[in-house]
């Protein structure tokens, strides 16, 4: 098991989302339980909600659900 708290793994993805430049514009939440991370937000299209999910798998992570809704204009939103 990870040593890590789901708070620190939390902070750790957030910290990882906010400094990805293919991740500017995009407004993602970051909640974790037992190592299982849900992503909730809005992303600018696809290929952004994919590359959050990409980065969401670090040590520590169990799964995560980033389920994308239909688009809204140019925006996706993760929840």
């Amino acid at each position: 098991k990870d040593p890590r708290s789901d708070s620190e793994l939390a902070t750790e993805i957030d910290c990882l989302l906010r400094s990805d430049a293919d991740m500017a514009g995009a407004q993602i939440d970051v909640s974790v339980k037992d190592g299982n991370v849900e992503l909730s937000g809005r992303v600018r299209n696809s290929a952004q909600r994919a590359r959050a999910v990409d980065v969401a798998w670090t040590q520590g992570t169990r799964s995560v659900n980033a389920d994308a809704r239909q688009p809204c204009r140019t925006s996706h939103i993760m929840s």
